[in-house]
């Protein structure tokens, strides 16, 4: 690992040498992994209101995605010359989790680097994950290394925080030295604001599952747990549950960090929601229930119902990966400790709508104050201004 990162610092600075072609954007998500997140929602702005420019892709397929409405983007296979010679002499980055969304190595020297990240954290996560852990001289040790490591994989020029909480947490973790933090929410988020896309998404999801646009549905989102641990399952007692799910369905999306993957039993009102881009699930739900998903933060835009459920919340904060809020913090006026009491909860939000809460507004309130219809547009204006 300390080799890697080595080579890493050496491929950083020889890059620095290499001229940069003015105009060029390149853009790059999930180690590769992906067309989607906020770097595409950004693209799509960028190739809509910008067309002057020059954008690419690296991704580890290009020929497994959908390129319709992005036929003026060049996509480019990860790991080949011709990616690497476009992120080198790139004028702007954008990535999801870091210089990895790009290559192997680190080739982003000299290039104005805007780092999204894949969500607004609730669980801790960069350096934040790792101090906590900091005991004895190996432990202090480890955590040099991984400072110096975290610094060099997430260095970027912009950062966005769609509140001052978020702002003071990503100067802490990510090591930000002097980069720019743009007051922004998420370019991904743009959708949630769009009634009428919200209106042809549901749709055309509840169409897919069988069912038409009267029926409530639940989302549930966990996150993974450092230890290997499953997560709640709503498909480990499917039939109790479908019970009380008279008009109404629950999507169990997992966190793509589960390393759990065991038998789904048939249900016919909880579905697997995988194969479904989690925005777009956001955008269609009546309801959201969460352990400590940073997707929380997100749903807060819809202003529909968001169910805490930190049934596992001592061992989660004090033994697996913590958290920075604490469950007063985030509380919307429903909290669950236990199955017994979701059961209860969720039979009663079936029956009853529940209205939006004093609470959750006030939460919506401070944490995602910059959160907005024009997210994209506000990031390009604050790079736009910087650079000129």
């Amino acid at each position: 690992m300390q080799l890697m990162n080595l080579k890493r610092q050496i491929t950083y600075c020889i890059s620095l040498c290499i001229p940069k072609r003015k105009g060029r954007w390149t853009f790059g998500a999930w180690m590769g992994g992906r067309f989607s997140d906020n770097p595409k929602a950004f693209l799509d702005y960028m190739v809509k209101s910008h067309p002057e420019y020059e954008y690419s892709w690296v991704i580890n397929d290009p020929d497994s995605i959908d390129k319709r409405g992005f036929e003026n983007v060049t996509f480019l296979r990860r790991g080949s010359f011709s990616a690497w010679k476009r992120v080198v002499t790139s004028e702007y980055l954008i990535m999801s989790h870091g210089s990895r969304d790009f290559g192997k190595y680190n080739w982003n020297g000299g290039a104005k680097k805007i780092y999204f990240d894949h969500g607004t954290p609730y669980k801790l996560y960069g350096l934040d994950s790792f101090r906590k852990r900091r005991e004895g001289f190996v432990e202090k040790l480890r955590y040099i290394i991984k400072m110096w490591a975290v610094k060099l994989e997430h260095h970027a020029d912009y950062y966005v925080a769609s509140s001052d909480v978020f702002k003071e947490i990503i100067e802490r973790t990510l090591c930000t030295g002097k980069a720019t933090i743009i007051h922004a929410g998420l370019p991904r988020n743009e959708i949630l604001y769009d009634s009428q896309k919200r209106i042809e998404l549901r749709k055309r999801i509840l169409s897919r599952l069988g069912f038409d646009d009267t029926v409530k549905i639940i989302l549930y989102l966990p996150t993974f747990r450092d230890s290997g641990k499953r997560c709640f399952s709503f498909f480990d007692d499917a039939e109790k549950w479908d019970s009380i799910l008279e008009n109404a369905i629950i999507i169990e999306k997992n966190h793509f960090a589960d390393k759990f993957s065991g038998d789904i039993v048939r249900s016919n009102r909880i579905f697997k929601g995988n194969e479904f881009d989690t925005q777009d699930l956001i955008a269609i739900s009546d309801m959201s229930i969460t352990d400590y998903s940073s997707c929380f933060f997100d749903f807060l835009i819809t202003d529909k119902p968001v169910l805490l459920f930190p049934y596992d919340y001592k061992d989660y904060s004090e033994i697996e990966r913590g958290v920075y809020f604490s469950i007063d913090e985030l509380d919307c006026g429903h909290v669950a400790y236990d199955d017994l009491s979701l059961f209860d909860m969720i039979r009663d939000f079936v029956i009853n709508s529940w209205p939006l809460s004093e609470k959750q507004i006030r939460v919506k309130r401070k944490y995602i104050t910059y959160e907005s219809a024009e997210n994209s547009k506000v990031i390009y204006e604050a790079i736009s201004n910087k650079s000129n």
